[in-house]
């Protein structure tokens, strides 16, 4: 027998003679170029934070999420995923979208979905926000009030109306789960055992008419006939209990279905109103342990699985004992050679490991860490730098320390692991990646597993080697071994050495792994362009350039040929009068020869972008 908890609620182009003249001010001095700032300021991006070092060398702390949002100004602020009381209900505005919890249980919750930031593509949106309204059926009339506990992801604070089923003793939970990218939860929370099969309903409502697409483990929600980035994915459908948690969760069935126009009742029908049911089966709860959660996420991009450029999480190879029990820790070199493992960037904890046994099998486990490290540019020079990373656990029961090794890694995406990624955790200096059996492994610092910190953060010191693997540009890729996985080399059985530390997925940003970049701009060479000696202007760099433009003549279209000489990697700074499309910056090709081209019009105030090709071959 089943039991329905439901109840239905109500631009001219002006030919111009081609000549070049640009006039190199290199004897201005870098303070003339560089605005004094003082140390105490903090620029931002989407995933980092920098500020002037009293030195004036600059240090950038990245973390592997989003902690910060751009609000209505276009400025960066801090994420702050706290519920607030207020005359419309419990309120949180500080992430890049907006909630509004109510004050009852049976009353439906806003998700505004107003992201000004497109991290994938370093855009500024501009499209209207798309907000979605849910509300919980077959709840009671019951309060709402915040708490702060740990639901599973580490402290935090949360909306908890208790005993909203009041039949079935079970809460209803909104909170904000700042992990990889934030996102909004809608727990419900079992404290005492099922013994019927039971459906849990949601009414979903769009202010806008909406495509959905569901493949049966998320579903992905687009705006109808437009090319938008808006949306509002739904993730997350498992059930778990208090013992396994997250870790052991289990696939639950849902539907997501589209009202019908008609009703039966004088309660009309929304034409964007969608209704989520969650199957919750009794029999799991026969061996459950209380309380029990089941998870409904909304996320801010449609596709429910994105939302954050960068991946980290663990990969682990692991042997089954052998069927007679014992194997003398024989199972070692199959793992450290093995090519295929079992992939986890969901979990709130990673680990780099190594564990034989004579009886229970053996397993080695390696670390992947990425940054979106793209906001240094070309332009800054690294001095030092040091990936940080905090303790969970310490699995060490072998009296030989050797640590834990920094290796650069090369999975297949930046935004999920697989199972093939086992063997790019490491370059083999004779091989290259994916020689899964390796000895020759490259790695840069290296950590004593005795000499991680307890209850703070434990520092990996790059030396030149790691400072390479820094991408100015784009991602940076790193990864964690135990050192006898990197030799290739077993210890004495049993053994279990290596650590266990946190991963983005940890709400908040206490527990981060974090890569700590001190670095210098560039000195840069001021270029003035004057558009009398031409509509159409180039130039080589063969030092990083700030441009200023002078003589531009209102409705006329203006180009300019950028050249990178013949070492490449030159970056440029742009007038402050230039708008370009979308309101993002073009990253121009850094390649060694290449050319691109940019056109503007300029409407007697500002140069407006008309187009930009990049990459052409000289």
């Amino acid at each position: 027998m089943k039991n329905q908890i439901t109840t239905l609620l109500k631009l001219r182009a002006i030919t111009a003679t081609v000549s070049v003249f640009l006039i190199s001010c290199s004897s201005i001095s870098q303070a003339q170029i560089f605005k004094i700032v003082d140390s105490s300021d903090m620029r931002l991006s989407y995933n980092s934070k920098t500020v002037v070092l009293d030195s004036g060398k600059r240090q950038t702390e990245f973390h592997g999420k989003w902690i910060n949002y751009m609000d209505e100004t276009n400025t960066w602020k801090e994420i702050d995923p706290v519920f607030v009381k207020t005359t419309k209900g419990f309120e949180m505005n500080e992430a890049p979208f907006e909630v509004l919890a109510p004050f009852y249980a049976d009353e439906p919750a806003v998700f505004n979905n107003n992201n000004r930031y497109d991290v994938f593509t370093n855009e500024i949106i501009y499209d209207k926000p798309l907000e979605q309204t849910i509300q919980a059926l077959g709840t009671a009339h019951v309060a709402g009030i915040t708490e702060t506990g740990d639901l599973g992801w580490g402290k935090a604070q949360y909306v908890v109306y208790p005993d909203a089923y009041p039949e079935i003793h079970a809460d209803l939970i909104y909170w904000v789960h700042q992990g990889t990218a934030p996102r909004l939860r809608k727990f419900i929370r079992f404290n005492q055992k099922l013994i019927e099969n039971t459906d849990f309903k949601f009414r979903v409502i769009y202010s806008d008419e909406v495509e959905t697409l569901n493949n049966g483990e998320n579903v992905t929600v687009t705006l109808k006939g437009a090319n938008s980035k808006r949306g509002s994915g739904w993730d997350n459908f498992y059930i778990w209990d208090s013992k396994g948690g997250w870790t052991e969760r289990k696939p639950i069935r849902f539907d997501f279905e589209k009202q019908m126009l008609t009703s039966v009742t004088s309660i009309i029908t929304d034409p964007n109103e969608y209704i989520l049911t969650k199957h919750i089966e009794a029999d799991y709860f026969k061996t459950a342990i209380l309380p029990v959660f089941t998870d409904a996420t909304s996320t801010f991009y449609p596709d429910a699985g994105t939302g954050a450029t960068t991946v980290d999480g663990q990969l682990k190879a692991n042997t089954s004992p052998n069927t007679g029990g014992y194997d003398g820790c024989s199972n070692f070199p199959s793992d450290h050679a093995a090519t295929s493992s079992t992939p986890d960037n969901t979990g709130t904890t990673m680990a780099a490991y190594v564990y034989t046994s004579t009886y229970w099998g053996d397993h080695i486990t390696r670390i992947i860490i990425l940054f979106n490290t793209s906001s240094l540019t070309n332009m800054a020079n690294i001095s030092s730098a040091t990936l940080k990373v905090y303790l969970n656990d310490i699995g060490n029961t072998n009296t030989v320390d050797q640590g834990i090794d920094l290796v650069q890694s090369n999975p297949g995406s930046n935004t999920v692991l697989t199972s093939a990624d086992y063997i790019q955790v490491g370059k083999s200096l004779a091989n290259g990646w994916g020689s899964s059996s390796s000895t020759d492994i490259i790695t840069d610092a290296n950590v004593m597993v005795g000499n991680f910190v307890t209850g703070g953060y434990t520092n990996f010191v790059m030396g030149s080697t790691g400072i390479g693997w820094i991408n100015k540009t784009d991602v940076t890729k790193l990864g964690l071994r135990e050192h006898h996985d990197v030799t290739g080399t077993g210890d004495a059985c049993p053994m279990g050495r290596g650590v266990l530390i946190y991963s983005a997925d940890q709400t908040g940003t206490d527990y981060d792994p974090k890569l700590e970049v001190t670095h210098t701009p560039a000195s840069v060479t001021p270029a003035i362009v004057n558009w009398n000696n031409g509509n159409i202007q180039e130039i080589t760099l063969s030092e990083h350039r700030s441009f200023t433009f002078t003589n531009g003549k209102s409705g006329a279209e203006y180009t300019l040929i950028i050249k990178q000489d013949g070492t490449g990697g030159k970056a440029v700074t742009w007038p402050t009068e230039v708008r370009w499309t979308n309101g993002t910056t073009p990253t121009l090709t850094a390649t060694a020869g290449a050319a691109d081209i940019v056109r503007f019009v300029y409407d007697g105030t500002k140069y407006l972008e008309i187009t930009t090709t990049l990459n052409i071959p000289y």
